[in-house]
């Protein structure tokens, strides 16, 4: 699963909220070959199965071509006449966002350049004007085609049941010439790069998928994919998690390259989403200084942001169900940790279609915010505490913030000031989505944090936030965070009250 950060709009103060899990990748490095001189079969190979891989294989390698190639005749070439219309637009979409750079056009059209500059003896014709031309401001771009630094499809281990094409399209293919068809996982592997390659210059990421094939002589063609042929030992009524998607699953992708302190960061975006692409265009690189500035500079200063303009679109790379999250302005989402190597694969701020509402320092604060999420994430084990991951976070993205607490968390002002105070810090369950009680557990979290600041000093509440985040046991968290402060919870929190009565009066 994909571990999602969830971030609520509630003027004037922006709640998140962390769901979700984690999936883990393969090796991106490619396992040796054996020698056909040297291997050893415990049964002999199927020479059926072997010439059905290998063509697939073929297939497989031409359809990466054809995606980044830009080339839409070889890809029209490889999906058969049979395919649905669905999976047809779904490889042209993807072709089309991941085409080459449009070739730029001459300013200069073809009737400027036939027409003479001047007409000697032409007494009717006036004299150019020297004067130029009123200048306009520039339209605001999303940028170009996603240029990606690898893209393979590659056949998968398949386990269960062999999914067989049967039925009216059974018979179709068989009238249309096709020899054979089968279903197989396939695996998806790709690594973003941004305007050129290496851009971004991330860790292969690994989807998998279920595509179906039909054989025509010694040539396979695209069929579908595994909505074609259910399998037969799942329940088409049961629950399921919605699939991953890649950035290219909606049409109109575009990526502009930020210049960051890790390197070349990546905006990518969606129709409709011009105003805010602009804005994140301008705050990105300060937004990952200022995580900087508060964390250090142990993690990539790098980031991949994605401002989708539908709610489809950003429930598609949340993996959420349209609907669970329409105030949601933005969300953090990664696809594997390795703690052993520090590496974290797949990290993206998804931008909400409600992000498009945001002034620029709203913006501003949301980056920081979810940025904080992007460089702790390695150092955050699942379970740690909301109360700590949201309250930091938001603490971090509104750093250095004018205001009050009454304007920064005016719902938990108004309950102060009626006398009820805060005893303990929020649990999870608190957080929950699109609630009022989530407004007051987020601002509650984040005064924790900033009276930590305020009170213990910045440098505390970094400690704090290390040695807590590491826990997600209950008892242990609290001991963390008695050892981080140098006292015990109940003072703490006695403390935190006091701070609390103070910023409201």
């Amino acid at each position: 699963m994909t571990r999602v950060g969830r971030r609520l709009v509630a003027a004037p103060v922006l709640l998140a909220a962390l769901v979700g899990g984690v999936t883990a990748c393969g090796s991106a490095e490619p396992a040796p070959s054996p020698s056909s001189t040297t291997s050893l079969y415990t049964t002999a190979p199927n020479a059926y199965e072997e010439q059905r891989d290998a063509g697939v294989t073929r297939l497989l390698d031409a359809l990466s071509a054809a995606l980044t190639s830009g080339d839409r005749a070889q890809l029209d070439a490889l999906i058969d006449p049979l395919a649905t219309p669905e999976f047809r637009r779904s490889m042209e979409t993807a072709a089309a966002d991941l085409g080459p750079k449009p070739t730029p056009t001459s300013s200069r059209t073809r009737a400027d350049a036939a027409a003479p500059s001047s007409r000697a003896g032409s007494s009717n014709e006036s004299a150019p004007s020297s004067a130029p031309a009123p200048s306009k401001p520039p339209a605001p771009t999303r940028g170009d085609p996603l240029v990606l630094r690898t893209l393979t499809y590659r056949l998968a281990p398949n386990t269960g049941a062999d999914r067989l094409i049967g039925g009216a399209l059974g018979i179709g293919l068989s009238e249309a010439g096709s020899t054979d068809s089968w279903v197989s996982a396939v695996t998806l592997s790709y690594a973003l790069g941004g305007t050129s390659r290496p851009g971004v210059d991330e860790p292969v990421i690994e989807i998998d998928q279920i595509l179906a094939f039909a054989r025509y002589g010694e040539d396979w063609k695209l069929l579908g994919d595994g909505a074609l042929i259910p399998a037969a030992d799942v329940d088409p009524d049961a629950p399921t998690r919605p699939p991953q998607l890649p950035p290219w699953a909606f049409p109109g992708l575009r990526v502009v390259d930020v210049t960051s302190a890790g390197g070349t960061s990546a905006v990518l975006s969606y129709p409709g989403t011009e105003p805010t692409v602009a804005k994140v265009r301008k705050q990105l690189a300060p937004a990952i200084d200022g995580v900087t500035d508060f964390w250090g500079g142990e993690w990539t200063r790098r980031a991949v942001v994605m401002a989708t303009g539908t709610g489809a679109q950003f429930a598609g790379f949340t993996r959420t169900e349209q609907g669970q999250t329409s105030a949601a302005a933005a969300a953090t989402v990664y696809d594997a940790v390795d703690r052993g190597s520090r590496t974290v694969t797949g990290q993206r701020v998804v931008l909400s279609p409600a992000a498009g509402q945001l002034s620029e320092s709203g913006v501003a604060v949301i980056l920081r915010h979810e940025l904080f999420h992007v460089a702790t994430r390695i150092d955050t084990v699942a379970d740690a505490p909301m109360w700590l991951t949201e309250g930091v976070a938001e603490y971090v993205g509104r750093r250095g913030s004018t205001g009050s607490l009454t304007d920064l968390a005016p719902d938990l002002a108004v309950q102060v000031a009626a006398g009820t105070l805060p005893d303990e810090l929020p649990a999870d369950s608190a957080f929950a989505v699109d609630t009022a009680a989530a407004r007051v557990a987020y601002q509650t979290a984040w005064s924790f944090a900033a009276f930590v600041a305020d009170e213990y000093g910045e440098d505390r509440l970094r400690t704090m936030y290390a040695a807590v985040a590491q826990e997600g046991d209950t008892g242990r968290v609290t001991a963390a965070l008695e050892k981080s402060l140098g006292s015990s919870e109940e003072s703490v929190i006695d403390e935190w009250q006091s701070w609390l009565r103070s910023e409201v009066r």
